[in-house]
Parts: C-alpha cells; structure tokens; sequence
C-alpha cells in the first residue's frame, strides 16, 4: 500500500474512475455560489453543493465518495482533482495511520494470572421474535441488485413517476393521482330547453307564446280522444229504436 502513488485507497480509486465515465453523460449549470444544477437526462436534475460535498441523489451524502452528478460540477468547475472532494476516511494516509501503531502482543489464557472470582460467561440468549436474519445489513455502497448494479434505498427520496413527469409518486400509483374528471350535469326528464342569447322581454314573450300553443294543442288532443271515446261506446251498444222494436215483437208472439 506504500508504494501505491494515488492519495486515495485502490478500490475507491477504482470506484471514483467508473463515476467519471458516468459523468461524462451529465449537463452541468452553473447556479451561483457553490451550487450546480446537474441534469443526468430524461428529465433527472440534481443539485450539487461543493462546499458542503452533498448531491440531492444521496449517494455523496451517504459514502463521502463523490458521486457522478458530483464529479460532473467537480470538472465543471475546474481547479481541484476529484480526490480532493473524496472524505479522509478513504485517503492513503488514514489507511497507513491505521496499521502504522505497534500491536502489542499477549501471552495464551493459559498464562493468565488466576483469582478467585467466577468465570466470565457468555450472556444468556435470549430468542428475538420473528424469523432470525441470515444476511447483515450492508452498507451504502455494499448494495448489489441481481444485475450486479448497485442501488441506495428510496428513504428519503423524492421519487418520480416516469409516466407523467411529475413528483411525488411512481409508475405504479400513477392511476391513483390521475386528475378526477368532471361528471356531466343532470338534466330532469324531457327534451332540454334552448338558452338563446336573446333579450330577456323577448324571449320571455317567446316563452309565453310557446306556452299558449302548448295549452292549446292539449285542449285539440283532449277533445279528439273524448270524441273518440263517445263514438266506441256507441258502435259497442245496440241503436234504442231496435232494441224497442225486437222487445214488442217478442210480446206480440206470446200473446198469440
């Protein structure tokens, strides 16, 4: 590791080279001060602060590495290589300091000075609820879906639907923010009425007159069907004379 000539640790030197590519896919603009609007493509934009070595996307804030939205306002800006923005953590030098210390060796239990205290033992295990966890938890960077691309959690996200743009929720509830849609107004029974642009004394006269045609084409319908009515009831019943004349007939024939 001492003769390793960058001031970065190997693997995240690896990993600071594979952002620049991903860079290289970046729009940077400039937005006063510190700060740089970067847009990664379809419609995907990320604020950058130097300064403070934070991306809007998470991923500087959570491992200290810059990540490609970062290094795209880093080459932006010019000045300072991209390792400068890496934390210390990472650095050459803290690796060294790490194993620079002298580790002291100890003698084997068997050696150890005995007393009469009890023994020291493990403490009692106690069953957590639930199914037991096979996998630790891994870190930011340690995240690797089945397509071998790594990926952050979506706490703290503000997520993107990539049906409509707009944030605040995903493809899959984009039905659920769909704008509601206007229902059509009900109209009562009948044929709708005609709304005319016309002056209010005129057409209330129209509506007038409207009305006296109406009453009168009822009254010409009402006196149809009753003649109507009269004329079936006498077709049904027998004429007065005849049914007379047949009744004195019949009289006459018992009295012979």
């Amino acid at each position: 590791m001492s003769s390793w000539p960058h001031q970065i640790c190997k693997n995240i030197f690896d990993h600071v080279q594979q952002k620049k590519i991903e860079a290289c896919n970046c729009t940077v603009q400039w937005s006063g001060g510190p700060k740089y609007q970067v847009d990664a493509g379809r419609g995907d934009q990320y604020v950058v602060d130097l300064d403070n070595h934070t991306c809007s996307c998470r991923k500087w804030d959570l491992s200290g590495i810059p990540c490609a939205h970062g290094i795209a306002a880093i080459h932006y800006k010019g000045g300072k290589p991209v390792e400068d923005y890496v934390h210390s953590y990472y650095s050459k030098d803290s690796y060294m300091a790490l194993y620079n210390n002298l580790i002291m060796r100890i003698n084997g239990s068997q050696l150890w000075e005995k007393t009469n205290q009890p023994a020291i033992k493990p403490p009692a295990y106690t069953r957590q609820p639930g199914r037991p966890r096979k996998v630790r938890i891994k870190g930011a960077e340690e995240r690797i879906d089945k397509s071998g691309k790594k990926w952050l959690g979506r706490q703290g996200m503000q997520m993107r639907c990539s049906i409509c743009g707009s944030t605040g929720h995903n493809k899959t509830t984009h039905h659920r923010n769909l704008p509601q849609k206007e229902k059509p107004l009900s109209r009562g029974k009948g044929r709708p009425r005609k709304i005319s642009n016309q002056d209010p004394a005129v057409a209330a006269d129209e509506a007038k007159e409207a009305a006296r045609v109406r009453r009168r084409n009822a009254y010409v319908r009402a006196k149809a069907a009753a003649v109507a009515k009269i004329a079936a009831l006498n077709a049904s019943q027998p004429n007065a004379t005849e049914t007379a004349g047949i009744g004195l007939r019949a009289s006459k024939r018992q009295r012979k």
